[in-house]
């Protein structure tokens, strides 16, 4: 059996663990599925099931998922990639097109 196969009959069976189940029992869903599931990439598929009930809950509350998780704290926030080079030099260097050292 191929990859996608398996990929597809793992969806399968988190569609019968979680359709017709409350998406607002969040914590319950999940220790459901971190108790019965048992993929080698688990928690991936339970991190994405997770961000879909925080969606699903938002939507039908109307609300941005933030003010479920405690509402924003801060205007903004600084973003930086986590592929190489340190934190504030990436972005700088690649659009630069300079590899190597970060530009000061």
């Amino acid at each position: 059996m191929d990859d996608r196969k398996i990929q597809l009959a793992q969806i399968e069976y988190l569609k019968i663990l979680l359709i017709g189940e409350n998406p607002f029992r969040m914590e319950r869903l999940w220790s459901r599925l971190i108790s019965t599931v048992r993929f080698p990439y688990v928690s991936t598929m339970i991190s994405a099931v997770d961000m879909a009930l925080w969606d699903i809950a938002a939507r039908a509350l109307q609300v941005p998922v933030f003010e479920l998780l405690g509402r924003m704290i801060r205007d903004k926030i600084r973003v930086y990639p986590h592929l190489r080079g340190t934190w504030n030099c990436y972005p700088v260097w690649r659009w630069l097109g300079t590899f190597g050292a970060c530009p000061r």
